[in-house]
């Protein structure tokens, strides 16, 4: 009775080519996609799911041509008026006080330095910006940025999702595919990596953000509801010449995992800091006070605990999940707190939260002896602070 509820514009345009759908927050949402004369439905069981090839060459399309992913789901809001910008600052970590036309990552967090929302922001004018979210935490988000904007600013704040649907170009043939649409220049110097334009495409004028969730050249295309439809018959027409696959979640969880990308309710939460999951990079501690700002100043060092990225060194890797015991020795030093089969390395992969009283740093994780507990049966594994896929990102800004 909780299905259906929630459907992007292109959804029967995905099921016609094999999307199998899963359900988050009320959003009918496609986790794979079938093959010709496969059927189109989840066959559970432990180890390998009927869906893991799938996902795998949903992966290497990724990874070696052009995949597009139906992100309708993530909840867009407008914040605008003299005074977004101050009001934007006191909430986020890092400061959005940039040129217009260009995006921050950045957090939200509470008085203890915890992490309330993880969020990317696009300037759209000197006045206007637009806050990119997550479907699980659209509403708390929401309700977290209005509840703390002072009521004397002059700000407003609105929920602008049903007016968008949003599709993820990725790959490193993105850039093609999406140039033969437009006569707009994309190149690496029009449109550098976290950087944002209108573009005409079709009848549709969108707006493309130069991001990536999965670690690869790539783009968030936002489109007027009204034209989802026309804008993607158009990028899987002409996709066609380009090798374009249709990717589900479960090919985007995978590949955020190889990058170390973060999963809000998962990796990070109100009780983890910016600088416990390696996210200190989208903390500006040089603007002024923000929220949070104090119990970052005061954090003890080095970190106890920190996330770090996690792989079975086993020939016959097991699948994890998340919540596996990680040990030291015999000593259990955490736990996974999301986990998936990186495809484009051929990895069991995790990210786990350890924690060891003398600091976690590199040559802590330099050790030998460290296991996950999986079945109850430990694995050796290798912890790393950088990711295992492109740990310098050259894909991603190339």
């Amino acid at each position: 009775t909780a299905r259906g509820i929630r459907c992007s514009p292109i959804h029967q345009a995905l099921i016609d080519r094999g999307a199998v759908m899963g359900e988050l927050a009320g959003w009918e949402r496609p986790n794979w996609f079938a093959r010709d004369n496969q059927p189109a439905e989840y066959q559970y069981s432990y180890g390998r799911q009927n869906w893991f090839d799938n996902c795998r060459k949903e992966c290497l399309a990724v990874r070696d041509g052009v995949a597009l992913f139906d992100q309708t789901s993530y909840p867009v809001f407008q914040v605008k008026g003299p005074d977004a910008t101050m009001a934007l600052n006191m909430i986020c970590a890092n400061n959005i006080d940039v040129a217009v036309d260009r995006i921050v990552y950045t957090q939200w967090l509470n008085e203890r330095g915890g992490i309330e929302a993880d969020v990317t922001i696009t300037r759209l004018a000197s006045d206007e910006f637009m806050v990119v979210s997550s479907c699980a935490t659209e509403n708390r988000d929401f309700l977290w940025l209005r509840r703390h904007i002072p009521s004397e600013l002059r700000v407003s704040v609105i929920n602008v999702s049903d007016d968008y649907a949003m599709y993820g170009l990725m790959g490193p043939h993105s850039r093609e595919l999406l140039q033969r649409l437009t006569d707009m220049p994309i190149d690496n110097n029009s449109m550098p990596f976290f950087s944002s334009r209108e573009l005409q495409i079709g009848s549709a004028t969108i707006r493309a953000n130069r991001l990536t969730y999965v670690g690869e050249l790539g783009y968030e295309l936002y489109i007027p509801s009204g034209l989802a439809q026309e804008i993607f018959e158009l990028l899987w027409e002409e996709g066609q010449q380009h090798g374009l696959t249709l990717a589900g979640f479960h090919a985007m969880n995978s590949c955020r995992l190889e990058k170390s990308y973060k999963h809000m309710g998962h990796d990070i939460s109100d009780d983890i800091n910016p600088y416990v999951s390696g996210l200190g990079f989208a903390v500006d501690m040089d603007k002024d006070n923000f929220i949070g700002k104090s119990a970052l100043s005061s954090l003890e060092r080095p970190l106890k605990r920190r996330l770090v990225n996690l792989a079975i060194k086993h020939d016959e890797a097991p699948l994890m999940i998340h919540d596996e015991p990680v040990w030291l020795n015999n000593e259990m030093i955490g736990l996974t707190t999301s986990a998936m089969w990186g495809h484009r390395i051929n990895r069991s992969l995790a990210i786990a939260l350890i924690s060891h009283p003398d600091g976690v740093n590199r040559s802590f994780l330099e050790q030998d002896e460290f296991s996950v507990e999986v079945a109850k049966k430990r694995y050796p594994i290798e912890l790393r602070l950088s990711p295992f896929y492109d740990p310098k990102s050259l894909r991603v800004k190339g």
